[in-house]
């Protein structure tokens, strides 16, 4: 069955590590599969999270690679992910106990591909309708929220199924890799909901330089992503608009501008060669965007772009504050305008007035009698004038009031302005406060729902609880017939024992036989011995007569050498032979490969020699060494009988390993690397887990050692991480650990073979990671394997160490890689190993391609691309690479076949195509 989620969780930091572990076991989810993730981390935190692992169920696995990216971490916990659903959180993030069980729930009942969980603050900032929090929906009915949601990728929930079947992988290289990632699977789901949560989860604020540079590729791969479902011109606008958004955050965030610039330039540069997509830029982008996206273009460096940018703001300032004249001009010509009308009226009053003088002198002359009434509207209209003259001053007046009126009207609608903006700030965190406050209540009324029903389930749990004490009891009463049953059984064992007993005498007495048998052989040993001594003598005379031909005398003491050891292997032979006694052969044959360790070779030799278990032989073989490493093999055979050593010409340990087996003779087959050394009851250990379960292979655990500090650490690889720890005690074959087998540490000296079964195998000759073919010819072909979770093994790490460079030496992954896919195609399991071996071909090649040196990539490109060729060639291996590889691995088979160079090739890696 199946985990119910697989908990995918980022080690970003060694704080309350212990406290966090506890949290993630405290989640009421049950059947939960945690995979830790980390690149760096401190050997305290490391051995924390391996007991962890070790005491809290199967589903706990741990991935550690140092100087990996993120996105190559995550894909490769997803490819061994076993879960229905993933999510992804960071350790430093504060969970729920139910989180969880919350996630599934709704993911299970709904039959969601996707869930996305949002914390209650952040619903304004995403722009998020109530039916989409509460309602199940696509990518179709979220338009720009789309953008919005595909912010974070911890906390939500994803079809497992869903990710596997669309391929949907983080990019390796790249820093942002969540954002492409959230938003192919958004364009894929078929069914979306959102959960609203508490607390937020913690978000990455900070970015070192070298990730901002990599938001230029994620925003052109986001683009490319809407190409490849079909959906470009759907979202084209938003799209465009987000882009140039993406871009300008970076350039804002960066320090180093000027690379930034350079490469944001040549994006947009190759993008507009592309004439719809350019006129698309033109027409769908905002007033702000398009400005950003012109000046880009424009200019021709960094600093001109910047003054180009500063001149733009200015500019917009400008307009800001001419709109502001404006308003101001269009009132104070509105004043202007009831001022003329007022002295309009005043002047229409004044011709009157004229007016009504004109008549009156007329009616003066004509009307003498009236005199006394016209000296009153004289009067009158002299208090008329008088009013007139005061009503312009006052108005006047006015006019001086209302300027001043109009500058403090000014003034306070700056002023009102700035408050106007600020009220309408705290209203709207009034009203986000007041909305949040509602929807805390409603958290809390549901809490208080659930509670009950918690405490529902608690008491259905104790009555289930009392009803297995009852089975319990039960069981007890059938326990006590069993013992009973056990106990006459046992009598039985114990008079069984005490024939054996009896048996055990006759073998000692004929062991006393054996052991005078053996001395008589010790005799003739030292007898040969003698004679060897007589041939050292004589060589010692040779070599004075031959100082000045020296290179012909190493040739002859070589073939001496091997002469002897050849008779001695021919008489200990002849002697096993005679004696038909099974006593005498090797328990187990140790062999020992070195070319010029003489500074370390005593430890391993010494290691060897004083086991506990002493029937065992030693097979030491020097690969043409031109220190004293061959010497110092001398003169340990010379005192140890079970040492045996010979000589060869310089040609690599896959020579030198297979001429030993050949020579081999004892049960067991352990290979022991000349600089490396092993715990003195390691023999003894092993021996009695082989023979107890009658097993072809015995995987153990190994330890390294730092010659420059003199400290001890472990790593996941040699610690075997991946198999679990229950497979301690059972015994399994390559079918039982199928999806995990391609994890496991394919070093030779980390398992102990039976002989039978290596005599089929042959190590690569004259060719680097010799270990490979060989690893899996006898993994595959063993019946009955076992793991003993012990490190006996300790490897030296020094800096002549093989793999300390990346040069020429590593061109043998290709051929190497072939050979591993042949043992696969002669032992017909390529249907049943399809993905692992298609991906691991491909992988294998560009991770070193990938690490090798500079000088060296163009003549490994070469062979890469000959080799994958042949490949596409054939439309059988070509189809079974396409159907198998993961999208990583696809497209560097396929960039690889497409380019003409190296070069070419580094460059499709870091631009993707258009299409």
């Amino acid at each position: 069955m199946n985990p119910k989620i697989t908990l995918i969780i980022s080690i970003t930091t060694e704080k309350n590590i212990e406290q966090y572990l506890k949290n993630i076991k405290n989640q009421l989810l049950e059947n939960i599969e945690v995979i830790f993730v980390y690149d760096k981390i401190d050997k305290n935190t490391n051995k924390i999270l391996e007991n962890f692992c070790k005491n809290d169920g199967a589903y706990l696995k741990i991935i550690s690679e140092k100087n990996r990216s993120h996105g190559f971490l995550k894909n490769k916990s997803l490819n061994i992910a076993q879960g229905d659903f993933i999510t992804f959180i960071d350790s430093t993030d504060d969970i729920d106990f139910n989180f969880m069980e919350k996630l599934y729930k709704k993911a299970k009942n709904e039959d969601l591909d996707l869930l996305i969980s949002v914390s209650y603050e952040k619903i304004k900032d995403y722009s998020l309708s109530k039916n989409m929090c509460e309602n199940v929906f696509n990518f179709q009915d979220m338009n720009k929220s789309i953008f919005y949601l595909s912010n974070t990728l911890k906390g939500n929930l994803y079809r497992r199924n869903l990710l596997d079947t669309y391929k949907i992988r983080f990019p390796t290289m790249l820093s942002f890799e969540d954002k492409p990632f959230l938003l192919e699977t958004f364009l894929t789901a078929k069914h979306v909901s959102i959960l609203l949560r508490e607390p937020a989860l913690n978000m990455k604020s900070e970015y070192s330089s070298n990730e901002l540079l990599d938001m230029i590729q994620i925003s052109t791969l986001i683009l490319n992503i809407f190409k490849k479902y079909d959906m470009f011109n759907t979202y084209k606008k938003l799209l465009l608009n987000f882009k140039i958004y993406f871009l300008k955050k970076g350039y804002t965030k960066i320090k180093d501008k000027n690379d930034y610039f350079n490469l944001m330039k040549e994006d947009l540069i190759n993008l507009s060669q592309n004439k719809k997509l350019c006129d698309a830029f033109l027409h769908e982008l905002n007033e702000e965007n398009l400005k950003f996206y012109k000046n880009c273009l424009k200019s021709q460096d960094f600093n001109q772009f910047n003054l180009n940018m500063t001149f733009t703001k200015i500019n917009e300032k400008l307009d800001e504050k001419q709109q502001k004249l404006n308003f101001i001009n269009g009132n104070l010509s509105k004043w202007t305008e009831k001022l003329n009308n007022k002295e309009n009226k005043i002047n229409n009053l004044k011709t009157k007035l004229d007016n009504e003088k004109k008549q009156m002198k007329i009616n003066e002359k004509n009307q003498n009698n009236r005199e006394i009434t016209i000296q009153i509207k004289e009067a009158n209209l002299k208090d008329k004038e008088t009013r007139i003259t005061q009503l312009q001053e006052n108005l006047d007046n006015k006019e001086k009031k209302l300027d001043n009126k109009i500058e403090k009207y000014n003034n306070l609608e700056k002023e009102l302005i700035k408050k106007e903006s600020s009220i309408n700030t705290k209203f709207k965190e009034l009203e986000t406060e007041k909305e949040l406050l509602n929807e805390k209540i409603k958290h809390l009324e549901d809490k208080e729902t659930r509670i009950t029903q918690l405490q529902e389930n608690l008491d259905n749990k104790e009555k289930k609880l009392d009803n297995k004490i009852e089975k319990y009891n039960n069981l007890e009463k059938e326990l006590i017939k069993k013992e009973s049953s056990i106990n006459t059984k046992f009598k039985e064992l114990e008079t069984e024992k005490e024939l054996l007993n009896e048996k055990i005498k006759h073998l000692e007495d004929k062991e006393t036989n054996i052991i005078q048998l053996q001395e008589k052989l010790k005799v003739q040993e030292e007898k040969i011995d003698q004679k060897h001594v007589k041939y050292v003598d004589n060589l010692n005379k040779i070599t004075n007569n031959l100082e000045k031909n020296q290179k012909e005398y190493e040739k002859r003491l070589i073939k001496i050498d091997e002469d002897i050891t050849l008779k001695k292997i021919e008489f200990e032979q002849m002697q096993n032979n005679n004696s038909n006694k099974k006593s005498n052969t090797p328990k187990i044959s140790i062999i020992i490969c070195a070319y010029n360790r003489e500074e370390y070779l005593k430890r391993c030799l010494n290691s060897v020699k004083n086991q506990t278990l002493k029937n065992i032989e030693i097979i030491c073989a020097d690969d043409g060494s031109t220190d004293n490493t061959l010497d110092v093999f001398r003169k340990y055979a010379n005192k140890d009988h079970r040492f045996k050593f010979f000589t060869q010409k310089n040609s690599g340990p896959g020579v030198a390993r297979n001429k030993a087996i050949k020579m081999a003779t004892g049960e067991y087959i352990m290979f022991l690397d000349s600089d490396d050394w092993i715990d003195l009851n390691t023999c003894e250990e092993l021996y009695k887990k082989v023979k107890l379960n009658d097993l072809d292979i015995l995987l153990f655990l190994m330890k390294n050692y730092s010659e420059e500090t003199g400290e001890y650490y472990e790593d996941s690889y040699y610690n075997l991480t991946p198999i679990p720890d229950d497979f301690e005690n059972k015994v399994f074959s390559h079918e039982d650990i199928s999806n995990i087998i391609f994890s496991i540490s394919i070093s030779a000296c980390q398992k102990i073979y039976k002989r039978s079964l290596v005599k089929k195998v042959h190590f690569a000759e004259k060719l680097l990671f010799e270990d490979n073919p060989f690893f899996w010819g006898v993994m595959l072909q063993a019946k009955r394997m076992s793991l003993l979770k012990k490190h006996f093994y300790l490897r030296s790490r020094h800096t002549s160490s093989i793999t300390s460079e990346y040069d020429n030496k590593y061109f043998d992954v290709i051929p190497i890689s072939n050979k591993v896919i042949s043992i696969f195609k002669e032992l017909n399991l390529v249907n049943m190993y399809k993905y692992q071996l298609t991906n691991y071909k491909i992988n294998y090649i560009s991770q070193w391609y990938h690490m090798m040196e500079e000088k060296y990539k163009n003549t490994f490109w070469d062979l890469m691309h000959d080799d994958f060729q042949k490949l596409h060639e054939d439309k059988k291996i070509d189809s079974l690479m396409l159907n198998n590889l993961n999208e990583p691995n696809k497209l560097f088979y396929l960039r690889t076949l497409k380019s003409r160079s190296y070069v070419e090739l580094d460059y499709l890696e870091k631009y993707s195509d258009e299409k």
